[in-house]
């Protein structure tokens, strides 16, 4: 497996987010990540036509991601912060308005 993504129905933002996405590291670097996210994005618009927008998130420090997201129109919302099983995160909500 190169990798995966997982969606869902975020009930505290109220819409639809792509909570994980994930390519392993060999795969990184070749393309794939972006083609993956293609061809969900493809996917996503067919299997649910009514949906007008898609969140998402990427740590700050994960330029990579940020600009894959940019790349494929997804704007810049806010920086969040969190703890999780003592660790603390800090994201970018990012947000895929669909035509």
């Amino acid at each position: 497996m190169i990798g995966f993504i997982l969606y869902d129905f975020d009930d505290e933002l109220n819409g639809w987010s792509m909570s994980r996405f994930m390519i392993g590291s060999e795969f990184q670097n070749c393309g794939f990540g972006k083609v993956a996210l293609i061809e969900f994005l493809t996917y996503f618009t067919n299997e649910y036509p009514e949906v007008t927008s898609i969140y998402t998130s990427a740590e700050v420090k994960n330029t990579v991601a940020v600009a894959l997201y940019k790349s494929m129109k997804f704007k810049e919302l806010e920086v969040f912060e969190y703890d999780f099983q003592g660790n603390h995160f800090k994201e970018i909500r990012m947000l895929l308005t669909i035509n």
